[in-house]
């Protein structure tokens, strides 16, 4: 192959599709309108998804984090995005922490 200058094709990094915005569900509430302060811990969760590159390909990383503390409460990592991935970081931050009632958990979606 090296001496008639035939190589295979070469593929280049695989971007995650991060959304699909294309159905009829509806939107829940802004609850917090942008207003991100917590004044003591278990009240305000944010929950995201995002793709961490690896040299072995993207794994897809769900995280909760307190507002009032500024830390991770629950996380899960996956090679592939499912609906489990969110459920189970959820999962896992309301394990620690044992929130009352009166708790936040905003998400884009």
């Amino acid at each position: 192959m090296k001496d008639d200058q035939i190589s295979p094709p070469r593929r280049g990094r695989r971007v995650p599709q991060t959304t699909d915005s294309r159905h009829a569900l509806g939107i829940a509430p802004n609850l917090l309108r942008r207003n991100f302060h917590a004044e003591e811990p278990d009240r305000i969760w944010l929950a995201d998804i995002s793709y961490v590159p690896t040299d072995e390909g993207w794994l897809s990383l769900a995280a909760v984090k307190d507002m009032a503390t500024m830390e991770i409460v629950g996380w899960s990592m996956s090679e592939r995005l499912k609906g489990s991935l969110a459920v189970d970081a959820m999962r896992m931050a309301l394990q620690n922490r044992r929130p009352t009632s009166g708790l936040i958990c905003h998400s884009d979606r």
